[in-house]
């Protein structure tokens, strides 16, 4: 199972945060006025980082753990000249993802892309899988 008890990476997340329903972030810190102040700096509410991280964090988590980015897949991808990808989608996400995540075997990995909509079938992946190979002879 995968853990994430160890900073391996360190990123910078920049977003705008618009809120579709009700925002509650409280200090902590009874008052007799309110039982959960809104937290302000300088007359504007304030949503404090370790809120937002403790949230962001946990969706990574479990995006991450979701992911095939173990030793497994490595050796998959060393064991053989060519791997495909079969996606679902324009971008080749998956692809790009194992790309960045083993870029000394980038060039192993090719994306079968099918983003019409509808479903895939075995005859589109044959088909694009017979044209590639037939592109490197």
């Amino acid at each position: 199972m995968t853990t994430f008890d160890v900073l391996t990476s360190r990123y910078t997340l920049t977003c705008c945060i618009h809120s579709d329903s009700g925002l509650h972030i409280g200090t902590g810190i009874p008052s007799p006025v309110t039982d959960s102040p809104f937290v302000r700096e300088a007359g504007r509410p304030l949503l404090p980082g370790s809120s937002l991280r403790g949230a962001v964090r946990s969706n990574l988590e479990r995006i991450l753990r979701a992911l095939p980015l173990n030793g497994a897949v490595r050796k998959f991808i060393e064991s053989r000249e060519r791997v495909y990808v079969v996606e679902q989608n324009r971008d080749a996400q998956m692809t790009q993802i194992l790309r960045m995540n083993h870029p000394d075997l980038a060039a192993r990995l090719r994306p079968i892309l099918h983003y019409n909509g509808l479903p895939i079938d075995a005859a589109f992946i044959t088909e694009n899988f017979l044209q590639m190979e037939k592109e490197l002879k």
